[in-house]
């Protein structure tokens, strides 16, 4: 009930001031957060026509983007976001888990790694890691073992 409320209150601001690349940005987490992914993603790409240099819409449109599994995408909008912000620990996370879940763990181990830097306590951080490591380690194994 209080996220269609969120919602509904977003909405009405963002009708109010359609130029605010901010409140689109807050009415998409609300869609988002709603599961409602199409209209956060349609808030997001108005955000950013109004706002091209909005790390925030463009890391999480990666999101959307990247959950649909359009990589390519994905990874256009986190390095865009991380290309106005290279200290975004989201965007960071999101394509270092991206660069892994699309073989190439080298790269994403780096932004990974990077994200440790930057926030050591962050669990999901050090799983995915793990995780890339162990999938690194599987694939370079050798097949007879």
């Amino acid at each position: 009930m209080w996220a269609k409320e969120r919602i509904r209150y977003l909405y009405n601001k963002v009708n109010l001031d359609p130029d605010d690349p901010h409140l689109r940005l807050l009415l998409a987490n609300a869609y988002y957060e709603n599961k409602q992914n199409r209209d956060a993603q349609l808030q997001l790409e108005k955000a950013l026509k109004l706002q091209p240099r909005f790390p925030e819409a463009h890391c999480n449109l990666g999101g959307i983007l990247q959950a649909q599994g359009r990589m390519p995408e994905a990874r256009h909008h986190y390095e865009e976001a991380l290309r106005y912000d290279s200290t975004m620990v989201e965007a960071l996370s999101g394509l270092g888990t991206l660069l892994c879940r699309t073989d190439q763990e080298g790269e994403g181990l780096a932004y990974l790694e990077r994200v440790l830097e930057l926030e050591p306590d962050l669990a999901n951080a050090r799983f995915n890691i793990a995780v890339a490591y162990t999938k690194a380690a599987i694939t370079i194994r050798p097949s007879s073992i």
